[in-house]
């Protein structure tokens, strides 16, 4: 029975969003892959950075593995997720995309699934509406 109610349209995006959505992601994904296999695990590389070594290799490895130990990446990811749940937006969907895609690859795998998992309920909650209308 309806009571003539009318339903909030939800949250969607436009095809050219999607698609950069998934370069964003894809880009972030290969970026992990790459600080992850050519800059964190090479065992030649560690020796030369934790015997001091000055490089601008082993301060991106510093800087990353600083992040991913202080759980940097997933803070992000889960930060952005919910934000995005309380008010669904691209621009929170795409960073918890790209935090999440770095921290399942950089040992952030927990809070990063747990924010790649609520990135679908985004589009459950209804379109947000402007906080201020043109006169």
């Amino acid at each position: 029975m309806s009571y003539g109610s009318i339903q909030p349209r939800l949250f969607r995006l436009s095809l050219m969003q999607t698609g950069l959505l998934v370069v964003i992601t894809g880009c972030a994904l290969a970026a992990a892959f790459a600080l992850r296999y050519g800059l964190v695990e090479p065992r030649d590389l560690t020796i030369q950075c934790d015997a001091g070594g000055q490089t601008f290799a082993c301060l991106v490895r510093r800087v990353t593995v600083g992040i991913f130990l202080w759980y940097g990446f997933g803070l992000v990811a889960l930060g952005a997720a919910v934000l995005g749940l309380i008010r669904p937006s691209f621009l929170l969907l795409a960073v918890a995309g790209l935090a999440g895609a770095f921290g399942l690859v950089l040992y952030n795998t927990t809070m990063a699934a747990a924010a790649l998992s609520l990135l679908p309920l985004m589009f459950a909650r209804p379109r947000p509406t402007p906080d201020f209308a043109p006169e």
